[in-house]
């Protein structure tokens, strides 16, 4: 349509009247924008198709790629609005002047009040967005009536200040570009100058795909970081459904490799509603979870909904309060200060709340390992109070799980780490290895020095069977390395062994490819750890997790489905190119004949402008 402006002027000067033009551009423009919308579906979708090809483990992040039937109508319908825009913009500059001056596609420029008003206009939609953001609950920004007001406002702000922007910015970056570019400053005003909107444009059609790729990706590193995990908890935990003697935590405290630890018991329970419903018969067992106030407190790092860590500090130590998750403070309708009275083994006791709290660190494992009973605090039926009153008013002194952080020292990883493909798990085979892993791992010499000769006789023959013992701490390095081959390559076809459940289902989870050398070594190290762990409390079956673990895996993932995310305002950025192609496309063309005249005048195609704008300004109508 730019091409044909001058024509449409020509029309207008033989008597054709605007409706008449009006009429003649839609019936020409309409069809294509209509040809086009319906070709960019298929090609849309093959470009979408085409993107996830070369993100990392798409396959497993995203089964398929919906077809939405209002997503594909609001795609039809922007691409005629498109179309019917584009068509009007010209119109407007062809019907909106007198027939003469429409033969110029340069005849007049863009209006500096309509680009003062557009910017100020702009301004406001930026000071709406701002005061959104101040205002509005992070929650309702999910409704879609705010998100769209969000997002028009925030957008449509910058692209109405974007002209204006032009005009005050391209004036002074002109003095700059221009002698780099080796053009006449005065030929790059004009270009600025008299279609700021057009120009503006070229900043629009990046600004999408730009933005969206930075958040994106922002976003992501923002996740990532922000939920500060395993920090807000302890990187490991054991779990046994059988009760453990609470004498063991000094056990489980004095191994080498053990750092903190703080011991917790997860008793069934009854907790009595503030007011009883028939859906009050409907509700399951909930869970006293008790834990060590000194060292539970410190290490889960919880977040104080109602109270205060302080206050709730002392109340505990006292006894006889509890700690609500909001869940169950929503479920039984307790807050802080109400008395609630707890059934346990026929005995009922009130306990006042101390405090409602929540730990996102442990909302996230409870889902991730799918561990019934690890739902201490995300589950909407529990209470968390301390293993003295517990045994103060239920005369129960046992244990249930240990919470606690793997302190090793940094050494370096065995050759067979270091290689593409997992060393074979055999007894044999790790047996006869076993020399040059215990020089590394200085925190096992003293469980595997009585057991070494044994090992080696039998590795060379000498005897036909390991004692228990011996067969037991070589079991444990087996199954050590059999979850280390789980993740060597994000697979979980490895040597069968009788790991948990929790653990397996953590492991499969992986996603992120290789593991280093390095981080093969700590897990193997770690396992070791937690085999040793269950090994002193005589619980062989017992649930392990490491939740260290868990934040790699986890951080991939993220990181992997912003990548995923952002490969579609990637290809929306390739798709943008053409259409800023298509604006210095329209810039030249609508100027075509004045750049001939200008070669025609100076001769050669090579000679600087300065010589016609010393004498004028041509694009101002000297002769």
């Amino acid at each position: 349509m730019m091409e044909r402006i001058r024509q449409l002027g020509t029309l207008r000067c033989v008597g054709m009247t605007r409706r008449q033009l009006a009429l003649l551009v839609y019936a020409e423009v309409l069809p294509l924008g209509a040809i086009g919308a319906l070709l960019g579906l298929p090609a849309g979708l093959g470009l979408t198709k085409l993107g996830m090809a070369f993100v990392p483990h798409a396959d497993l992040l995203v089964q398929t790629i919906g077809w939405n039937r209002w997503g594909v109508g609001v795609a039809l319908i922007g691409g005629m609005i498109t179309a019917f825009a584009g068509a009007s913009a010209v119109l407007f500059q062809g019907a909106s002047v007198s027939p003469l001056q429409a033969v110029n596609p340069q005849a007049r420029g863009d209006r500096v009040s309509v680009v003062v008003v557009a910017a100020v206009v702009g301004a406001v939609l930026l000071v709406v967005n701002g005061w959104m953001l101040q205002t509005v609950e992070p929650a309702m920004w999910f409704h879609p009536v705010v998100a769209f007001i969000g997002m028009a406002s925030l957008y449509g702000g910058y692209m109405l200040l974007a002209p204006a922007l032009v005009l005050l910015a391209g004036g002074a970056a002109v003095y700059v570009a221009a002698p780099l570019l080796g053009v006449c400053r005065k030929l790059a005003q004009d270009q600025i100058g008299r279609a700021p909107w057009r120009s503006a444009g070229v900043c629009w059609t990046l600004m999408v795909g730009l933005s969206l790729i930075v958040y994106f990706f922002v976003r992501g590193e923002s996740i990532a970081h922000a939920w500060d995990f395993p920090s807000r908890l302890a990187g490991t935990f054991v779990w046994t459904r059988e009760p453990i003697p609470s004498g063991s935590l000094d056990k489980v405290r004095n191994l080498p490799g053990v750092g903190d630890v703080t011991p917790i018991n997860d008793v069934s329970c009854k907790i009595k509603p503030r007011q009883e419903s028939i859906f009050s018969l409907l509700k399951s067992q909930s869970i006293f979870a008790a834990g060590d106030l000194d060292t539970f407190l410190s290490m889960a790092k919880l977040e104080f909904l109602q109270g205060t860590v302080e206050d709730a500090r002392a109340k505990l130590k006292r006894g006889g309060y509890i700690l609500l998750p909001p869940e169950a403070s929503h479920s039984f309708g307790y807050n802080l200060g109400d008395k609630v009275p707890i059934t346990i083994a026929g005995r009922t006791v009130d306990f006042e709340v101390a405090g409602v709290v929540k730990s996102p660190a442990m909302d996230i494992a409870v889902t991730y390992f799918q561990a019934d009973s690890y739902m201490m605090l995300a589950s909407a039926s529990s209470v968390l109070g301390t293993l003295d009153d517990l045994e103060r008013f239920f005369n129960i002194d046992t244990l249930s799980m240990f919470l606690m952080n793997i302190d090793l020292p940094k050494t370096q990883p065995p050759p067979e780490f270091f290689a593409d493909a997992p060393p074979p798990t055999s007894q044999t085979a790790i047996a006869k290895r076993l020399d040059d892993w215990l020089g590394r791992l200085p925190n096992e010499h003293d469980a595997m020095e009585p057991v070494m000769p044994e090992i080696h006789d039998w590795t060379a023959g000498k005897t036909p069977r390991l004692s228990w013992p011996a067969h037991r701490e070589l079991q444990r390095y087996i199954r050590a390395m059999n979850n280390v081959v789980r993740q060597w390559n994000g697979s979980s076809a490895a040597a069968g062994s009788n790991e948990l459940q929790t653990t397996r289902n953590a492991e499969q989870a992986t996603r992120s490819g290789e593991l280093s050398p390095m981080e093969r070594w700590e897990l193997f190290r770690e396992q070791l750890v937690l085999g040793r762990v269950k090994g002193k409390i005589n619980r062989p079956m017992a649930q392990t997790g490491s939740l260290r673990r868990l934040k790699q895996d986890i951080d991939d993932d993220i990181r992997e489905a912003t990548f995923m995310i952002a490969a579609i305002p990637m290809i929306s950025l390739l798709v943008a190119s053409l259409g800023v192609a298509n604006l210095m496309m329209a810039n030249v063309t609508s100027r075509a004949r004045q750049i001939a005249v200008l070669r025609a005048l100076v001769l050669a195609r090579g000679d600087p402008y300065h010589v016609l704008f010393s004498v004028g300004d041509f694009s101002e109508g000297d002769p």
